[in-house]
């Protein structure tokens, strides 16, 4: 049962790089394969990806918790958030969410500081080759 789970997670691999006319090398694959990062779900690659780059010393600790209080406004808007469903009306439904639920007395800032936060994520999951935009 064990074995058969891990071939079919590796098969997925294989199966997500040739789809994507990504070039497996056994780096990428062990990298890909010791992975807890989404492929399909903004909201758990935030989260994943945020701990990773605090451990990794990319981010500082101030920036984790800033970029966690995004997250967190991410659940709250929506608690899974498809890659496909990403677009402009997604946006505007967000930032109308934020506007609603943010209790600030500066709300451009703020609602603007959580889509900077979330436009960062992005280039990080295009970056990561998990959508193509373009």
């Amino acid at each position: 049962m064990i074995i058969r789970d891990e071939l079919a997670r590796v098969n997925e691999i294989f199966k997500y790089f040739r789809i994507r006319g990504l070039g497996l090398t056994l780096e990428s694959f062990l990298t890909e394969y010791y992975s807890k990062l989404s492929k399909e779900d903004l909201n758990a690659y935030m989260e994943s990806k945020a701990k990773q780059r605090y451990r990794d010393g990319e981010i500082e600790w101030s920036t984790y918790q800033a970029h966690l209080k995004t997250y967190r406004k991410l659940l709250h808007f929506k608690q899974v958030t498809l890659f496909h469903e990403l677009d402009n009306n997604w946006a505007n439904k967000f930032d109308a969410f934020l506007k609603k639920h943010i209790q600030s007395r500066d709300k451009t800032n703020s609602c603007w500081v959580h889509h900077k936060t979330v436009k960062a994520y992005l280039k990080l999951v295009r970056r990561d080759h998990i959508i193509k935009i373009g």
